[in-house]
């Protein structure tokens, strides 16, 4: 997605931390590619716990078929260790 990031884990330490890390991480890494520094992510984020397995699947379709339901290609952007082509 051109505006945002769908990201599936299994949290093993607290979200606010994991977040944190995620999001300083690759705002380091972007910001160096496109030869800028400064904010990359906006400050906020929205969370849902996953409660069972059907859950977790009907999230993980959710996020593989987001893009392409929206008309965008993933042009192989669609990353999971679930799945191999």
């Amino acid at each position: 997605m051109p505006n945002h990031v769908h990201v599936l884990f299994k949290q093993i330490s607290s979200l606010q931390d994991t977040v944190r890390i995620i999001k300083s991480k690759s705002a380091r890494d972007i910001n160096n590619m496109l030869k800028r520094n400064g904010k990359f992510w906006a400050s906020e984020y929205y969370d849902k716990v996953i409660r069972d397995e059907e859950h977790f699947v009907k999230v993980y379709e959710y996020i593989k078929n987001n893009a392409p339901k929206a008309g965008l290609s993933l042009d192989g952007r669609f990353y999971s260790k679930y799945e191999s082509d």
